[in-house]
């Protein structure tokens, strides 16, 4: 997979040197809008520049204790930055002053996942499943509970589920991105990756790979042939990074399915896709190869391997 690492130099060069000091300096020095100062941790915290929301969010909950918005982001930049420890203090404030609140409980099983404790993870997923909350939320919330009791059973060597018909394959999942979504409220997409038992998915150490992808429709205002067509601007963009051809063909078309397969000459990794619209939502499961191309008589099968996906209701 290609990914794109944004570093921001200038922030960077804050950081060391005297001037962010003194900009924070500046905060004790005046009357602190905590509101400002919320909205300025918030863009760090989306830019990835957690140690700088951090250090505001500790600013505002000096001037403003109770401020359980503070309390709650500065718990999500903690797990991001591994302090679980920090991390359930500010849950375990949040639940306190919230308790029906399903975003404690979910911030507290995060860490624990974090933390590879499963069975207390699975404790506080139970707990937030017990509120009220709309039929799509408690579905999302019941399949990252799912994927991380799974990602415990590969941990164990035991055997790990699949959505996808194909043994030898294991769940990964970014837990961190999900919880991100899901704190957001952008629960209509998520991603899970299946890799092969035994392979390092998170350092590139792959030879296989499956990606279940989920988009709203609604939230996203496409159908089946916007997301087909958002695929192939997305490889040609791929494409002209690499400065090499692309090739692209529809296998087979169904009234609920688009399935096609891409290559790029000068990229070592192919790949046969399946779009499936099924009710509110868009699903693109893809088959991905580190090698350059698949061989004939792999091509029906890995069609009907992605033609098993089921979801669950």
């Amino acid at each position: 997979m290609m990914k794109k690492i944004a570093v921001s130099i200038l922030l960077c060069f804050l950081l060391g040197s005297g001037i962010f000091a003194g900009t924070l300096n500046a905060y004790a020095l005046e009357a602190v809008d905590c509101k400002q100062l919320y909205e300025n941790a918030y863009k760090d915290f989306e830019s990835k520049h957690y140690s700088s929301s951090v250090e505001k969010l500790k600013t505002i909950l000096k001037e403003e204790p109770d401020s359980l918005n503070a309390l709650l982001l500065l718990g999500r930049n903690y797990s991001i930055l591994g302090e679980f420890e920090l991390a359930k203090v500010c849950f375990s404030k949040f639940i306190d002053a919230e308790p029906k609140s399903v975003y404690g409980y979910l911030g507290m099983a995060g860490v624990y996942s974090g933390q590879q404790l499963t069975p207390i993870a699975v404790m506080y997923f139970d707990k937030a499943l017990s509120l009220r909350m709309p039929k799509d939320v408690r579905k999302n919330i019941l399949n990252i509970r799912q994927a991380v009791i799974d990602v415990q059973k590969m941990r164990d060597g035991t055997d790990s589920y699949t959505n996808v018909k194909n043994p030898g394959i294991s769940l990964f999942i970014d837990i961190p991105k999900w919880y991100n979504a899901f704190f957001e409220g952008d629960a209509y997409a998520w991603t899970f990756e299946y890799g092969r038992v035994g392979e390092n998915v998170i350092d590139y150490k792959w030879t296989k790979l499956i990606t279940v992808h989920f988009f709203n429709k609604s939230a996203f205002d496409m159908n089946m042939d916007d997301l087909y067509q958002a695929q192939l601007e997305l490889l040609e963009q791929q494409a002209e990074d690499l400065r090499s051809p692309v090739s692209i063909k529809i296998l087979k078309r169904e009234d609920d399915s688009i399935y096609y397969m891409w290559s790029i000459k000068n990229f070592k990794e192919s790949e046969i896709a399946r779009i499936y619209d099924f009710r509110d939502g868009l699903y693109v499961i893809r088959y991905t190869a580190k090698r350059k191309f698949f061989f004939p008589n792999e091509v029906e099968d890995i069609v009907n391997m992605l033609g098993s996906f089921k979801t669950v209701d």
